[in-house]
């Protein structure tokens, strides 16, 4: 019984951490990219990975895994923030790099792209470590970091295309009070009224820098880390508790069995019932010595885990 609340302690830890680090905002709409083109391939370490597969570690399907993922997710190619009557002109070339998460870092490669109506971008996607659960997170900030470095191109009901610029345009043009004269200047050499009032409108619905979240991975993971150091912490002395309670006992039983024994040599239904009742008493108190044990192990464990991550 003691082992079940340990094991739905952790169970329940390692889910609510999964389940706040897969939490996304559904409440800003998202503007779809026309005809992705998606290329896949795997990284050395994951080639290397699966040429040498086992039963504890099977080989990686990456494509099915991705695609997987992506019938399951309507927007997945998709950025934030566009105005209601625009429609999304961006080009999409994206290479999917399935990597080995144990070994290397997912990354988001923008590198290659220099241009707002065509995007070049690598995506390491790690379907193997506990990471896996949010490679749809990952993808999608990492367009939207496209989307706020390099800029998009949208085209209106009319047919009109309009570029978009980075949001730390956008950001400077709107803190120096659209006085900012290289951002002016640049915005002029549009030389078209309706493409630049699209401009200015577009800085009352740009977001504002954003503060960095209490919830990443690493405070979830601290977090769990220490809940499940306390839990463990209260189970082992509760265990504790037992052993001394019982231990209590101990002495009573032992010396009533040892009586029993010596009125009836060591057998009859009296010494029996003594005997077995001060050999249950040993028995259960060692079992609460290693469960005892096994939760103080553990509590130290989780807090040495929650402690190291703050270096990482």
């Amino acid at each position: 019984m003691n082992k079940l609340i340990f094991v739905f302690f952790a169970a329940f830890g390692i889910s609510f951490a999964q389940d706040l680090a897969s939490v996304e905002d559904t409440s800003t709409a998202r503007a779809l990219f026309g005809n992705p083109k998606i290329n896949t391939n795997y990284s050395d370490l994951m080639l290397e990975k699966n040429a040498n597969a086992d039963s504890l570690q099977p080989t990686l399907n990456g494509d099915l895994a991705f695609n997987k993922l992506v019938s399951s997710m309507r927007d997945f190619w998709s950025i934030k923030d566009l105005q209601k009557g625009k429609s999304l002109n961006t080009k999409l070339n994206v290479n999917v790099i399935y990597i080995d998460g144990v070994k290397e870092e997912a990354f988001c490669d923008i590198s290659k792209t220099t241009s707002a109506d065509k995007w070049e971008l690598a995506i390491g996607a790690d379907f193997v470590s506990g990471s896996s659960n949010i490679v749809g997170a990952h993808v999608k900030q990492c367009l939207d970091l496209t989307k706020d470095s390099i800029g998009y191109v949208v085209t209106d009901s009319a047919g009109k295309t309009i570029i978009v610029p980075p949001k730390k345009v956008l950001l400077g043009f709107k803190k120096n009070n659209r006085q900012d004269t290289s951002t002016t200047d640049l915005y002029m050499r549009l030389n078209d009224m309706e493409t630049y009032a699209y401009i200015v409108d577009a800085l009352n619905w740009i977001e504002p820098e954003e503060s960095p979240s209490f919830w990443t991975n690493g405070n979830i993971f601290r977090i769990v880390a220490f809940a499940l150091s306390a839990a463990s912490t209260g189970l082992g002395l509760w265990q504790d508790s037992k052993v001394a309670s019982e231990g209590k006992k101990t002495g009573t039983l032992y010396m009533e069995a040892l009586k029993a024994g010596e009125a009836s040599d060591n057998s009859g239904p009296v010494y029996s019932e003594q005997y077995f009742a001060y050999k249950e008493n040993v028995n259960g108190i060692r079992r609460s010595e290693k469960l005892r044990n096994g939760f103080y192990i553990s509590a130290g464990v989780f807090a040495l885990s929650g402690a190291v991550s703050f270096f990482f």
